[in-house]
């Protein structure tokens, strides 16, 4: 059964919550196993920063775990193959429309007895559907893949706007998760 960990968004930004969110993310990868993170709703050249930086936050984590694992990079290019291969998927936040556009073409990838994580912009590509900042005039479809709306930064002023309007047309969609900045869930499904 494939299960879905998702971030409300900022988790890059130190704190007890966040540190816990990858210290779930290390815990799901089994022994020599591999973590895959892609940072499709990023600007290519911000990837290769972004990358190390988070491959030395998971692999200390993995240390203190006392496990051995392998963290990779996300390509579009050979990114099912990567998925084939990989224990744990996770969908780095960034910009919504970007991550839509490269992200929802592996779709049929994304409910393989497998996890998938995402923030942000990588926790509603798993929703049905979300609103966000990169596509303020409407509801978006996400992949699906789990039975709710998604709304991240649902504790950001500046997404009040989008609480409303979401929690507006989700009354005739489906249940609404909402996930605050430097929070997450997990799901089974």
């Amino acid at each position: 059964m494939p299960k879905y960990i998702l971030h409300g968004g900022k988790e890059e930004q130190p704190s007890p919550m966040n540190d816990a969110f990858f210290d779930a993310l290390v815990s799901e990868v089994p022994e020599n196993g591999q973590l895959l993170i892609n940072y499709f709703a990023r600007d290519k050249q911000e990837r290769p920063a972004l990358f190390a930086r988070e491959k030395a936050r998971v692999l200390k984590i993995a240390e203190v775990q006392n496990k051995n694992i392998r963290v990779v990079c996300g390509d579009l290019n050979n990114f099912e193959q990567q998925v084939n291969e990989s224990d744990v998927i996770y969908f780095v936040g960034g910009n919504s429309k970007k991550q839509m556009e490269n992200s929802k073409q592996f779709k049929h990838l994304l409910s393989k007895n497998k996890v998938y994580a995402g923030s942000s912009s990588g926790s509603y590509l798993m929703g049905h559907a979300f609103c966000s900042d990169s596509f303020p005039e409407k509801l978006n479809e996400g992949c699906g893949v789990v039975p709710f709306n998604i709304l991240a930064h649902c504790n950001d002023p500046d997404y009040a706007e989008f609480t409303q309007d979401l929690l507006a047309k989700s009354h005739s969609t489906r249940p609404l998760l909402s996930i605050r900045e430097g929070e997450f869930v997990t799901l089974e499904y």
